[in-house]
């Protein structure tokens, strides 16, 4: 994966996208555009913006309860709040957690993939906190150790690595 901060203007993007409906596996998705990609013409725009990074954002009941079990359970850290909205992070990553009915988005209806160098020992972290475990770690066809949580209000966190080695 390429930095945000290294990216080179021309790269090679390879991202696994996998579809889940109930706990099957019914549809694998790998992209792997091997030619590079022009980050000023993507998509057909010429482009003044270079995007830099995303954040998911979940919706919850509660925000007190949801940032209390994303700190002491999940080991993410607070990063700001404001209001009915908060962010959390867990290494570079960025997942926003939102309380207000603003936009009328249903509480529990997010999932967001976090890919990571590893997963096994923040699995069995997280488990012995008292996560939710929705699957086990395990390796996929595709390439990618994975397990999935569940937060208080049913938002899905998967975590996956590369597998490495055979």
């Amino acid at each position: 994966m390429c930095h945000p901060a290294r990216s080179p203007q021309k790269r090679t993007i390879r991202a696994p996208i996998r579809f889940r409906r109930s706990d099957q596996y019914n549809l694998v998705l790998l992209t792997d555009l091997s030619t590079p990609v022009d980050n000023q013409s993507f998509g057909g725009l010429s482009a003044t913006m270079k995007a830099q990074q995303s954040a998911a954002v979940f919706q919850v009941s509660n925000l007190e309860v949801a940032l209390q079990h994303y700190v002491e359970v999940l080991g993410f850290k607070e990063d700001f709040r404001f209001g009915e909205y908060a962010g959390v992070m867990i290494g570079d990553v960025s997942l926003h957690l939102c309380e207000h009915a603003i936009h009328q988005r249903p509480v529990g209806g997010g999932t967001v993939c976090i890919f990571a160098d590893e997963v096994d020992s923040y699995y069995r972290e997280i488990l012995a906190r008292g996560a939710q475990i929705k699957a086990e770690p395990r390796d996929y066809p595709y390439g990618m150790r994975d397990f999935m949580v569940v937060d208080l209000d049913g938002n899905h966190l998967s975590f996956g690595c590369e597998v490495t080695g055979s």
